[in-house]
């Protein structure tokens, strides 16, 4: 069997950090500049804010469109599902989540990060049931906002 060839990509949890402006930000870059010039630091960043509600789908285009070619987002799931509704009939939540517009990432869109409260006692009943409600590619991912 042919090895696949693995990518390793750094990268930090949000780029909208007030403390990084004059020292990792260059003094006076504007806000709106900030996801650009952090793109062309990292290979990758994590979309912080779609873990506290949705986003329009022109801002996940604004953020495609900011970003280089190579370059790719992991996103954060909803809190609805992992905090509010503890991982339980998560089909309709997660459903909706894609369709705020993650799949608008296109060739952007790398992991889906579902961070769990940790206040949630493990549970492998439900944990495997949202495991099967999660799609498996970006197929089945559209298939579920169809």
């Amino acid at each position: 069997m042919a090895e696949v060839p693995q990518q390793v990509r750094i990268g930090t949890c949000a780029w909208d950090k007030p403390s990084w402006r004059g020292f990792f930000y260059p003094t006076g870059l504007p806000r709106r500049k900030e996801l650009t010039f952090a793109s062309n630091q990292f290979r990758t960043l994590e979309i912080n804010a779609t873990f506290h509600g949705a986003k329009k789908p022109s801002t996940f285009l604004k953020w495609y469109h900011e970003t280089p070619d190579d370059f790719v987002f992991s996103v954060k799931g909803d809190q609805i599902v992992t905090h509010n509704h503890a991982l339980r009939n998560a089909e309709k939540n997660v459903a909706a989540f894609l369709a705020s517009g993650v799949l608008l990432l296109g060739e952007k869109l790398g992991p889906i990060l579902w961070q769990v409260s940790e206040k949630l006692p493990f549970n492998p009943d439900v944990v495997d049931a949202f495991l099967s409600t999660l799609p498996h590619s970006v197929a089945e991912a559209q298939s579920l906002v169809a």
